[in-house]
């Protein structure tokens, strides 16, 4: 079970402790309905990406999650069955000594790009007690056109590689 609040944002939280380094991931949609994604982690070694094909159950504070991973010779299979263009995202985590920061900064170049954070917890009760630090922006948990799954359909479905 994911139970996760995400939060529009600024840039990179930079005031807190780096929990991880800044690295590239890569996803796109096999289906939305249900939640099927394969996503391409680049971590320190370019060389050696994590591919995972995710499925997601419905839900917005709560939902369940499958996260399988795959080799990557399976993953540029299922890249050819993405409908579309692939989101690009700048992924780094963060801690404030409490809580776990999942930032993101999403298509970066393009004028649609944004940045979130996603906070997980143990259970929905620690979920709702949490006070959001002021740096967070305006709470999107709730708002469908945040799930990334529909910003996928909104600006990278059905379109070719190198189309804008």
């Amino acid at each position: 079970m994911e139970i996760e609040r995400k939060f529009l944002m600024s840039g990179w939280p930079i005031h807190l402790t780096h929990a991880s380094k800044l690295y590239a991931a890569h996803q796109g949609y096999l289906s939305t309905s249900p939640e099927v994604r394969i996503r391409m982690f680049q971590p320190e070694r370019p060389d050696h990406p994590l591919t995972m094909l995710t499925i997601k159950g419905p839900g917005q504070l709560s939902r369940e999650e499958v996260n399988i991973p795959i080799d990557i010779k399976k993953f540029v299979t299922l890249q050819k069955l993405v409908p579309g263009t692939f989101i690009s995202r700048e992924y780094q985590e963060f801690t404030d000594g409490t809580y776990l920061y999942s930032c993101s900064h999403v298509d970066g170049q393009e004028p649609n790009g944004f940045w979130y954070c996603e906070v997980e917890f143990e259970s929905e009760e620690a979920a709702n007690a949490f006070v959001p630090p002021a740096w967070l922006g305006e709470e999107v948990t709730y708002q469908d056109e945040y799930k990334m799954k529909n910003y996928w359909l909104r600006n990278h479905a059905f379109k070719q590689e190198g189309s804008k």
